[in-house]
């Protein structure tokens, strides 16, 4: 774990280890989940193994990616903190916002427009700090992610 010390310009940020066991890269900012908590899995032998979310695995929402990690490599992910690039779904024409509203937990590894209130996701949520139109192929947003 890496805790980025809070100074004047910027928020403090927290960031985790990982291991992409998935059978393609996560990319940046994709929503991540630990291997474990659904009958289907078998646990991470080593606690860092994860995969980019699917709903089923949002119960082990553990941030979001840093950057781009490669299959069986180990990256880092945001888990508390402003984070600058949080890949959304690509639901054409839809507006990520207000600001401060709740997004839904984490479906193919984006986060999901819908808006849901806070127990639905388990707590462990993003929510966005800008608002954002969702136009393009692989839009991307800011938020602030509570995983911890």
């Amino acid at each position: 774990m890496e805790i980025k010390q809070v100074n004047d310009a910027s928020p403090e940020r927290i960031f985790i280890n990982f291991k992409a066991v998935d059978a393609t890269t996560i990319t940046l900012g994709m929503a991540i989940c630990y291997l474990g908590g659904i009958a289907a899995d078998v646990a991470s032998a080593d606690g860092i193994q994860a995969t980019a979310s699917t709903v089923a695995r949002s119960i082990t929402f553990a941030g979001i990616a840093a950057a781009n990690v490669a299959v069986n490599g180990t990256g880092r992910a945001q888990c508390w903190g402003q984070c600058d690039s949080i890949l959304l779904s690509q639901e054409t024409d839809k507006t990520i916002g207000p600001v401060g509203a709740l997004i839904a937990g984490p479906a193919g590894g984006m986060i999901s427009s819908t808006l849901q209130n806070v127990s639905t996701v388990l707590y462990k949520y993003v929510m966005p700090t800008v608002t954002t139109n969702i136009s393009s192929s692989l839009p991307y947003g800011k938020g602030f992610v509570r995983a911890i």
